[in-house]
């Protein structure tokens, strides 16, 4: 049985998933999760029961765990560790989407060798016409 997703804040989706808002937003522009703008331009984010993980199956407790040791690292490393794990997480959707094309682009070459295939073996077989001349007028010295 599927749960019908529930409409919620930003705000509310970010506190839920344990990520900023604008992680939430980042994550509507790649599609790693469903939102909708609203009446007013606020954004609506579509949350079904799995809204206790995130896009890498963290737990809640998970990410409790790694806040709790995050806050023991100096604030200048956790900031670039929290700008390195985003950027991780941007490039691994650009592969994800990278590899989608080629297998797409890969079936699209399959049917053309295919097609083409089927197009060569309908072509008449070859006459036995005599051999064209040579466009060189003075002939080959032998």
């Amino acid at each position: 049985m599927t749960e019908t997703p529930q409409a919620v804040s930003v705000y509310q989706a970010a506190a839920r998933l344990g990520i900023t808002s604008d992680a939430v937003r980042k994550r509507i522009r790649r599609g790693q999760l469903a939102g909708k703008k609203g009446e007013g331009g606020a954004w609506r984010v579509f949350l079904d029961g799995t809204a206790g993980q995130d896009t890498t199956g963290q737990t809640s407790e998970t990410r409790q765990d790694r806040t709790r040791l995050m806050r023991q690292v100096p604030p200048d490393l956790a900031a670039r560790i929290g700008a390195l794990e985003q950027q991780l997480a941007e490039v691994t959707g650009d592969r994800d989407r990278w590899r989608q094309q080629a297998e797409h682009l890969a079936r699209l070459l399959d049917q053309q060798q295919q097609l083409t295939l089927a197009t060569v073996k309908a072509l008449p077989a070859p006459s036995d016409q005599k051999p064209r001349r040579s466009w060189w007028p003075w002939g080959k010295k032998g």
